[in-house]
């Protein structure tokens, strides 16, 4: 199958777009994500005997033991 210069500029523009489209959205869920994770750190490296929280919402590590493991 031959293409013309026209078609492949078409599909490489419909490549671009789609790539633009794809890593928009990967910014719009990491840096978000960047921010909370970077606020809770800083949170508890200033006040390490408190619970770190964001918006009111404070993240806890739940830790137990394994399944059938005896104690």
């Amino acid at each position: 199958m031959l293409y013309t210069e026209e078609a492949i500029l078409k599909r490489k523009h419909k490549a671009e777009v789609v790539k633009r489209i794809i890593s928009s959205i990967a910014y719009i869920l990491v840096i978000p994500l960047l921010i909370y994770n970077i606020s809770l750190i800083l949170q508890a490296f200033a006040n390490p005997n408190k619970t770190p929280s964001f918006l009111g919402i404070k993240t806890y590590a739940i830790i137990s033991r394994k399944y059938g493991a005896r104690a």
